[in-house]
């Protein structure tokens, strides 16, 4: 069961979803912003990330809906080289 693209409550229906989500990803989650249909996730380390970015893979699909991997970024930051 779905909505049709540009039906007019799917916008409503999925920031009702992202929300509910985003209460689980922001208890795990050093720090995550959510923007539309982006999500943005930091973790400090790559492992932990993988780990979380699986867990909001589950349940994203639990609810319906999947991750793209092929429009995943990444970036890296080691601040802790310049101290």
């Amino acid at each position: 069961v779905g909505l049709h693209q540009g039906s007019a409550i799917s916008p409503y229906l999925f920031t009702l979803i992202l929300e509910e989500l985003s209460r689980e990803i922001h208890g795990s989650i050093p720090w995550c912003m959510i923007f539309a249909d982006d999500i943005v996730l930091i973790a400090e380390s790559a492992e932990g990330l993988n780990i979380r970015i699986e867990k909001q893979r589950e349940a994203l699909e639990y609810n319906g809906l999947r991750v793209s991997r092929e429009k995943m970024e990444y970036f890296r930051c080691d601040f802790g080289r310049y101290e």
